[in-house]
């Protein structure tokens, strides 16, 4: 599959690292999101007592 993509100029190796690079670098934006907007903690500060942040 990745030679149709790709065509016989770039390796599977080459395109594994590529693909893995922009996963991480999306994987990275999509937990910044989760981390600001989805799993508010600051609303449980006043009730949870081993709360640190």
């Amino acid at each position: 599959m990745g030679a149709s993509f790709f065509g016989n100029t770039i390796t599977v190796i080459q395109a594994s690292v590529v693909s893995a690079i922009v996963i991480a670098i999306g994987e990275w934006f999509f937990h910044k999101y989760l981390d600001k907007h989805v799993l508010n903690t600051d609303n449980y500060k006043h009730t949870d007592a081993t709360y640190n942040k």
